[in-house]
């Protein structure tokens, strides 16, 4: 350390002295001089304390009542905007509800003109924008492509009017007052420049924050919201926006009403009117930066989209962060740090925090001009005493304790044979004979430390050992537990899922019916009009050929009774994913298996016709003549998808020259009177022995990821099994295809044994001749059918 500089006499007697660099004299002048200076500095402290927390305080008062007058003025716009929309909101949904003018065709004439670019305007292209009167109406661009029709120009005529109307009335606050339509339409009322009329054709509104903002995926509560601050090239200012959706009486969002307010004097203001050494800044409660005087070049360059998380600033984080937390209008923070307050008040209206940071050496600084005279004279006062403790200190003690030290460095060094002057009758000849008296003990303890140490690492390396064998039982306890855990959470991925699925499906399936009733009374209106009209005019005639109206007569029923079968389809996938899941029951009825065969086909029929270079899929059926069973319909129809989609896949990935598939149904009254047999069979490459074993194992698939989930073999067994009392196989030969087979009892009953049926694999010997109740002992191993008798997958 950098020690004072003092009288040579002094510096050699006692300061560079090398026997005494760890003196008990210094130490003892360095405690005595601390008690000192510990008094002084409680009475400097006490006067500088008193003034800083006096400082403190009125600097609390003076940031908390300027960032509370400062947060209303600037949150008044901002009330005042939301009350306006109100107003104009309320205005518009009245009119909304008065019937529309029945041919609006006339008057949206006379207001709207048809642009070269595609796009609709209320002024004639080319003409001097000068004389448009912007001060009297507002401007009106309708996007491209918008189809128009007698709704949307009620829309724009009632729109312009109060636009217009309420545009004049607020310009007094703001820049502009606009209502857009869900059709890439908008009207703008600005006295500063004709928006509309300047936009872009390519403008779409519905792809800006404040267009698709206000629709209900975005704002399922139907509350006016504020968009980010952003930069409008037309006015050329930092603007940011006021949107409050319009819905109709049916829930149906129809408009949006809008005002922007410029943002320009705002942010000169917050960075102009400080304390003199503040600053001031204002950011969204998301992070995003609206203005910092450190942070304007990188706002600018960012458009407004910086964030506080993207700085890295660690002191603008627990800013952020301390606002969150606010639940008052205003309030003065500490930081953490004691770097500075933070003076946080809430705009009221957009969300955002107006910051005032006062740096805390601006309050040390004047709490230190304060106390600088007691500081001076304090200084003075506390070096006379230390003079003085020295020179008494020094004759008094620090002579007698060098021979004491000189002993203590040679114990230090490990040699505890010293000699001292005992005889001395005072403190110092005590301490002589207890120090030689340690010196002795500390010889012997250092002596047994030894031993002692040896045994210690002996002990350490055997808990080591205990411990490692501790961790690696924890590590396999551990893993074990995340298996367990992953099986429970399948159950409930495949719950989640078939409830995600089946909300937008039941809405499709609940509106079929009701166009399938619309389109019938269409075509029988048609059919009573051709009727009654035999020779319509030619015109009619002709756009009847060019349509095909036969067709689409013959057709469009077949067209409906298609979706009809697709949406049963999804709902029966989803109640059999619940199946899986949850087990669930589901009502049982006689079906008719060919009808479940043909629908089923019909609904694959666009994957088995020809593609590129795919051929096409051949299907061969041979139906014998079956009763009606009693089975679950749906569930049974998902198990036939379920294979046959398999069959097609085999046949398409694997480039088979004629893809073809056979199915056959058959009734056996001779070998079991109570079953049904379907079998599905196609000319695939097969699947292999160490592969056949596991088809039937939920989430086994060998399809890349994300085009199987392996979970449809095993709610079919699940389905044939459990559920019906049936039995599912299957057999195949690498090279010669696959074939599933099916066997249902006509009437199943939950007590009866699954019916096994030697008829099942007679047809087709070349795949193999299986054992089914006992593993296979004569037949070869390559033609052994897979019979697949797993536990009840988990539930989730």
């Amino acid at each position: 350390m950098i020690r004072p500089s003092l009288p040579t006499w002094f510096n050699r007697s006692f300061w560079q002295s090398q026997s005494e660099t760890t003196s008990l004299t210094r130490k003892t002048l360095l405690k005595i001089g601390g008690v000192i200076v510990g008094i002084s500095s409680a009475a400097i402290g006490t006067v500088y304390w008193h003034s800083f927390r006096t400082l403190e305080d009125n600097v609390n008062q003076q940031l908390y009542q300027r960032i509370l007058d400062q947060g209303r003025q600037n949150s008044e716009i901002f009330r005042l905007a939301q009350d306006n929309q109100q107003i104009l909101k309320q205005h518009l949904l009245q009119d909304l509800k008065v019937d529309a003018t029945p041919n609006p065709q006339a008057e949206f004439n006379q207001l709207m003109y048809a642009w070269k670019d595609g796009t609709w305007r209320n002024f004639p292209q080319g003409k001097s924008l000068a004389f448009f009167d912007k001060e009297r109406a507002a401007t009106v661009f309708l996007g491209r492509n918008v189809p128009i029709t007698p709704i949307l120009q009620h829309k724009v005529l009632l729109f312009h009017r109060l636009a217009s109307l309420y545009g004049r009335a607020f310009t007094s606050r703001f820049t502009n007052t606009w209502i857009n339509g869900t059709e890439n339409l908008s009207v703008d009322y600005r006295p500063s420049s004709p928006w509309g009329l300047e936009a872009a054709s390519d403008v779409d509104i519905l792809q800006e924050e404040y267009g698709y903002g206000a629709d209900r995926t975005h704002n399922p509560t139907r509350k006016p919201f504020w968009t980010k601050v952003y930069y409008d090239a037309v006015p050329k200012q930092w603007m940011v926006s006021l949107v409050t959706p319009v819905d109709n009486d049916r829930g149906q969002h129809v408009a949006s009403i809008g005002n922007d307010i410029v943002l320009n004097d705002l942010l000169a203001q917050t960075q102009q009117n400080t304390i003199p050494g503040t600053y001031n800044m204002i950011f969204r409660q998301d992070g995003t930066m609206i203005v910092h005087p450190r942070y304007t070049t990188a706002i600018l360059e960012k458009k407004g989209q910086l964030t506080i998380q993207n700085t890295g600033d660690r002191h603008l984080q627990r800013i952020l962060a301390q606002a969150k937390q606010l639940n008052q209008e205003a309030a003065v923070f500490e930081d953490p740090d004691g770097e500075a307050f933070w003076a946080i008040t809430k705009l009221q209206g957009p969300d955002w925090y107006f910051v005032t940071v006062y740096p805390m050496p601006l309050l040390i600084q004047a709490a230190l001009q304060e106390s600088l005279l007691y500081l001076a004279i304090g200084s003075l006062t506390l070096l006379s005493e230390l003079f003085i403790l020295y020179r008494i200190l020094r004759q008094q003690v620090h002579q007698p304790l060098n021979q004491l030290l000189q002993a203590t460095e040679k114990v230090a060094r490990g040699e505890f044979e010293v000699q001292l002057n005992c005889d001395r009758t005072d403190e110092l000849g005590r301490l002589a004979r207890s120090f030689t008296s340690m010196a002795a003990q500390l010889q012997a303890l250092f002596q047994q430390l030894e031993v002692q140490n040896e045994q210690l690492e002996v002990q350490v390396q055997i808990r080591t050992m205990e411990l490692s064998s501790a961790l690696q039982e924890l590590q396999s306890t551990q893993s074990q537990l995340i298996q367990s855990e992953k099986m429970s959470s399948l159950g409930q991925m495949v719950a989640g899922i078939a409830h995600e699925i089946n909300n937008p499906v039941s809405f499709i399936y609940g509106n079929l019916s009701h166009a399938e009733t619309y389109i019938k009374n269409l075509l029988d209106h048609l059919a009573l009009y051709q009727c009654h009209c035999p020779q319509p005019d030619k015109a009619v005639t002709q756009h009847a050929d060019s349509i095909d109206l036969e067709f689409v007569q013959t057709d469009l029923p077949k067209l409906l009774n298609s979706m009809q079968i697709g949406t049963d389809r999804i709902r029966e996938i989803v109640v059999n994913l619940r199946n899986f899941s949850r087990l669930d029951e589901a009502e049982r009825k006689l079906a008719n298996v060919h009808d479940g065969l043909e629908s089923t086909l019909l609904i694959l029929n666009h994957r088995l016709k020809p593609t590129g270079r795919f051929p096409g899929v051949t299907v061969h059926k041979t139906y014998g003549d079956l009763p009606e069973i009693e089975c679950y319909p749906g569930q049974l129809n998902q198990v036939l998808m379920n294979l046959l989609s398999n069959a097609i896949d085999a046949l398409t990935e694997h480039g088979v020259e004629q893809p073809t598939i056979w199915i056959e149904t058959e009734y056996c009254p001779r070998y079991s009177p109570n079953a049904v047999v379907i079998r599905i069979r196609d000319n695939g490459p097969g699947i292999p022995p160490e592969i056949r074993t596991r088809i039937f194992d939920p989430f086994f698939t060998t399809k890349p990821v994300g085009k199987g989930t392996g979970l449809g073999l095993a709610i079919s067994y699940q389905v044939i099994v459990d559920r019906h009392q049936g039995h599912l196989s299957c057999r195949s030969e690498p090279g010669l295809g696959t074939e599933f087979c099916i066997e249902l009892p006509i009437q199943p009953s939950y007590s009866a044994a699954p019916v096994l049926s030697s008829v099942t694999h007679a047809a087709h010997p070349e795949l193999g001749t299986p054992e089914v109740s006992d593993p296979p002992t004569t037949a070869e191993p390559s033609a052994v059918m897979t019979q697949y008798s797993p536990a009840k997958p988990a539930r989730g």
